[in-house]
């Protein structure tokens, strides 16, 4: 018989786990772990790096959110298990608290921007309410309990919130909207007296703050009668037309400023405050005859599950329930509210388990308690009604459950985590242009993308880590899995194969280790003179290791700065395997990459780059068609 050749170059599919191996395409994965697939190969996923000091190695992360301030510039806030609501202080690479005492709880952390800057509203069943000013790392008690029927998350959108809440958890709360107005929800403050002239520096504390300890100040201006004006930068600095500098705490009122001289006239200030408890976004209060713009309540009781999250798409609203969703269509006017039930048997198990993309609302639709599906609301292709879309349907998820879950959009992809154990123990990348599945062996209770890169807060510890960063895992190897289809190599008959041909790229301190299954016996590594442990080794003859090739930034979705050069670099490596199969019908490859090896009786860590982009199978050998012999 003549002899073949089959390449597989493509590996776009990741893992298809709900079918027998046989049935799947070549190039996906029937079974993968911390494998990433690309359109061109398949890669060792990156590591992860710890962002701040370590915290304690038990607890759980409560809460991550990345908020822009009101100059564009992200930062990061967790809040611990111990009740800690901190931001990370990047030039100390350390956590900062901003609030103390909070409740053991998940809390849910909204991104705002209006007129009076960048703010992060923090909210839960237990703590209420709590505005942080992001500039100025403080944070505000917004409680009150005559405006707010009961304490709960909130989501914002259109300029008001929506809150659900435990103690009434088949009722849709919704605020005033944030008009950003003055006379409406803003005063303004003008002429305020500050100090008499003959003074360089002057610090005080304005007047607003006495009024009422929920209210916080903007758009603020000093004046030296007749000399200089200090004007707000929006970022707590003040800045005088004359060179004087000064700050100002939005949350506080106080202030400090220093003129480029001695005053020759009196100093005053012009600012503007607001109260997010009064008309604002955390007012749920309306009159007895409700008018536009005020709060509201909505029952969503059919079938008594609760809400979970609030979501917007199609400039509808969407409340996803346990076990179903609602759809909320507000009239222009605000005045006509039409609340129904959109889908049954479309929920979420969590209600972190959705997030807001271009295509639609995602979520991890639980609502049979069957067998979970990864599912898009989103417009039909064929018509302008919107409906859930099942986008996973090769790959099983009835194995895990997401009540603890979390997901976020990163780049192409929708991550979000789930769990097999007692607590989330796996991420999931789903790639939305390929449709495509990965899992990871890392457990996290909140994801969140700062400056392009993936960073998850553990559900093991009140550590923060940037994910795909770096080849370790903060200083530690992890290992890897990545499991073929069970292949015919395009012959339904018995074969033998005496060449495995393989192409990628390798760090030089890394193996890939390669096994083979045929007709479903147990794996055993591919092993000949070249290759005497089964493995691809970084440092052998067949890498070219006089030619580097670029992998790309150290992590993924981050660029390198004016032109790179600390990037990830790895050899491209070009092998051939002699191999003595048995006679088979089907074989199964499977890659592997482990923490160490032994070498000289000592323990050597593997670390570095490690990927495959091409498998070709060469002079297969085609036999007689009868069984094989395992089976005669």
């Amino acid at each position: 018989m003549s002899n073949k050749s089959l390449v597989i170059e493509n590996f776009k599919v990741g893992t298809v786990n709900k079918y027998e191996a046989k049935s799947i395409p070549r190039g996906s994965a029937s079974d993968s772990s911390n494998f990433l697939t690309k359109l061109d190969k398949i890669e060792l996923t990156r590591g992860r790096e710890l962002i701040g000091n370590i915290e304690d190695t038990t607890g759980r992360v409560r809460g991550l959110k990345v908020v822009g301030g009101s100059t564009g510039t992200e930062y990061i806030f967790k809040i611990t298990d111990d009740g800690e609501l901190q931001y990370w202080k990047e030039s100390a690479d350390t956590w900062e608290d901003v609030l103390t005492g909070l409740t053991n709880e998940d809390h849910a952390m909204s991104n705002y921007h209006s007129l009076a800057g960048g703010q992060m509203f923090v909210t839960s069943d237990t703590d209420g309410y709590y505005k942080v000013i992001v500039d100025n790392k403080t944070a505000i008690d917004l409680n009150y309990a005559t405006k707010q029927p009961y304490k709960g998350k909130i989501n914002i959108k259109r300029g008001r919130s929506f809150m659900w809440t435990k103690d009434a958890p088949t009722t849709l709360y919704g605020s005033y909207i944030d008009t950003q107005v003055v006379t409406e929800q803003y005063t303004a403050v003008a002429s305020e007296v500050v100090g008499a002239l003959g003074s360089i520096t002057y610090t005080g504390t304005l007047a607003f703050k006495a009024g009422g300890s929920r209210r916080n100040c903007f758009s603020l201006s000093f004046t030296e009668s007749g000399g200089e004006v200090f004007n707000d930068n929006r970022d707590g600095t003040l800045t005088g037309d004359a060179g004087g500098t000064g700050t100002i705490n939005y949350s506080t009122g106080a202030y400090s400023i220093t003129f480029n001289a001695i005053t020759t006239g009196a100093v005053t200030a012009d600012y503007t405050w607001e109260d997010s408890a009064l008309k604002g976004i955390v007012d749920f209060s309306k009159s007895a005859t409700r008018v536009a713009g005020e709060g509201f309540l909505l029952q969503q009781a059919e079938g008594g599950d609760a809400i979970m999250n609030v979501m917007e798409y199609n400039e509808d609203i969407y409340s996803l329930k346990d076990k179903r969703t609602y759809k909320l269509s507000l009239s222009a006017d605000d005045l006509t509210i039409n609340n129904k039930v959109f889908r049954e048997s479309a929920g979420v198990p969590n209600w972190q388990m959705a997030v807001e993309t271009e295509e639609g609302i995602y979520f991890m639709d639980d609502s049979t308690d069957s067998e979970p599906k990864l599912r898009v609301m989103t417009i039909g292709t064929d018509n302008d009604v919107v409906k859930p879309i099942s986008l996973t349907e090769s790959f099983d998820f009835s194995d895990y459950k997401f009540d603890m879950g979390c997901m976020v959009v990163w780049g192409d992809y929708v991550a979000f985590t789930g769990r097999k154990g007692a607590k989330n123990d796996t991420l999931f990348l789903f790639n939305t242009i390929f449709r495509s599945i990965d899992t990871f062996a890392w457990g996290y209770s909140y994801l969140d993308v700062y400056n392009g890169a993936l960073i998850g807060g553990e559900i093991n510890s009140n550590n923060v880590y940037t994910i795909f960063s770096g080849l370790d895992d903060d200083g530690f190897t992890y290992p890897a899995t990545w499991e073929g289809n069970n292949d015919e190599l395009g012959l339904g008959s018995l074969k033998k194969v005496k060449r495995l041909r393989l192409q990628g790229e390798i760090g030089v301190n890394q193996k890939i280790y390669v096994y083979a299954s045929y007709d479903g016996d147990g794996f055993q590594p591919v092993i000949d003179t070249k290759h005497p442990d089964g493995a691809i080794s970084g440092d052998a003859s067949y890498v070219d290791t006089g030619t580097s090739v670029s992998i790309g930034a150290t992590t993924i979705g981050r660029f390198e700065v004016g032109g790179g050069g600390s990037g990830i670099t790895a050899y491209n490596y070009n092998t051939e395997f002699r191999i003595n199969t048995p006679k088979f019908r089907r074989v199964k490859l499977k890659f592997e990459i482990k923490e160490s090896f032994v070498e000289d009786g000592e323990s050597q860590d593997l670390v570095g780059y490690a990927s495959v982009s091409k498998i070709e199978f060469f002079a297969i050998n085609q036999k007689r068609y009868k069984q094989s012999s395992k089976y005669r």
